[in-house]
């Protein structure tokens, strides 16, 4: 697969942020997306994809290289979206919400969310009107939210429409969400040198009005969430709330009290929190892969995979509760994805694109 080059040097690592004089710039890279037409003649007609698994390559912030891999056994497409369509996603594939046999793909710096087949990854249209968008939720029958690095706000969608209704104010960049009986509860992350209020709570919203009506306090910098089956929501945090060590940490829904905290002590990046079919298992990468079961009162992580050198960065568990994990390298050359059982025994390798950041199962 051939990419394009880095055409700044202002624009590296996704969503990275420039800090000049102590102030923070937001710095745009985003490409005309009719400049990536790339027309890869190698594609069959009319392919479709089931019984495998979408890779979504993240690509260097400001290329517009981003992409989605494709696996099916042994058998691999180096770019699916590119291959239905004849051009590339864009700068940043960041998130690939699912509906069905819709998707969502939500392209960060190119401000859009393609609307896609997932059968056949043919994109039927485009949502703009976003600023830096990350995530996406659908939260009613034609409703959805989409968070946002830069926009102190939620996006709200309507799905039918393909259009931004309204937003949300939400200071701070939001990231990650979940919907829990009835509410959604949106991750806050701030960077070390972003001075705006807000970024370190999880915001709880009642979707029946679309506003903030509570936040939980966990610590500082809340990168990641997940549900498990007993309605507990688990969050990665940077700083945790007894410590300055990042934390992974369970919180109860009904009552809003942190029923398990574990402090990652050696921290390497703790990054890419899911959960197996089950949710019964909650996965998250700190160099290696450790594995939690949510069952148990105190649950002590457990390290499954070894890291021997790679840069783990994104991570999945498939229905049949393999794991695949990826190497981002070095963040500029092509990653790689490994495959391992259960067990934590390696199966086998492909390679993905640049920065392949996560896993969409298809049956």
């Amino acid at each position: 697969m051939k990419f394009l080059k880095t055409i700044s040097a202002f624009c590296f690592r996704p969503a990275s942020l420039i800090i000049v004089s102590g102030l923070l710039f937001l710095v745009s890279c985003t490409l005309d997306d009719d400049s990536n037409i790339n027309g890869n003649k190698d594609c069959p007609a009319g392919k479709t994809f089931s019984d495998g698994v979408y890779v979504l390559n993240e690509g260097n912030f400001g290329s517009g290289n981003g992409g989605i891999s494709w696996i099916s056994g042994s058998l691999q497409l180096d770019d699916a979206f590119n291959c239905a369509n004849g051009y590339v996603a864009g700068d940043v594939v960041q998130s690939l919400t699912v509906q069905g046999n819709i998707g969502y793909l939500v392209v960060n710096n190119s401000q859009k969310i393609e609307i896609v087949d997932m059968n056949t990854m043919v994109s039927s249209g485009r949502i703009f009107g976003l600023r830096s968008p990350r995530y996406m939720l659908q939260t009613g029958e034609d409703k959805a939210y989409v968070t946002d690095l830069y926009d102190d706000s939620l996006a709200m969608l309507s799905i039918s429409q393909r259009r931004v209704l309204k937003k949300i104010p939400a200071s701070g960049w939001t990231n990650k969400m979940v919907r829990v009986n009835g509410k959604v509860y949106v991750t806050q992350r701030r960077s070390q040198n972003d001075t705006r209020p807000g970024g370190n709570n999880i915001l709880v919203i009642d979707p029946n009005f679309d506003r903030v009506t509570d936040s939980i306090g966990v610590g500082k910098g809340i990168t990641e969430i997940v549900a498990d089956a007993s309605g507990s929501i688990w969050v990665l945090t940077e700083h945790g709330p007894f410590s300055a060590s990042p934390s992974v940490v369970r919180i109860n829904t009904n009552t809003k009290a942190l029923t398990s905290v574990n402090p990652i002590i050696d921290s390497l990046e703790a990054r890419a929190l899911v959960t197996d079919s089950s949710a019964n298992l909650v996965y998250y990468i700190n160099g290696g892969v450790y594995r939690i079961k949510t069952t148990q009162p105190n649950p002590a992580p457990e390290l499954i995979i070894q890291r021997k050198g790679r840069r783990f960065y994104g991570l999945g568990i498939s229905p049949k509760g393999e794991i695949l994990v990826s190497d981002a390298k070095d963040y500029t050359v092509n990653g790689t994805v490994l495959r391992y059982t259960p067990e934590g025994v390696l199966k086998d390798t492909f390679q993905a694109g640049i920065i392949p950041n996560s896993f969409i199962f298809r049956k």
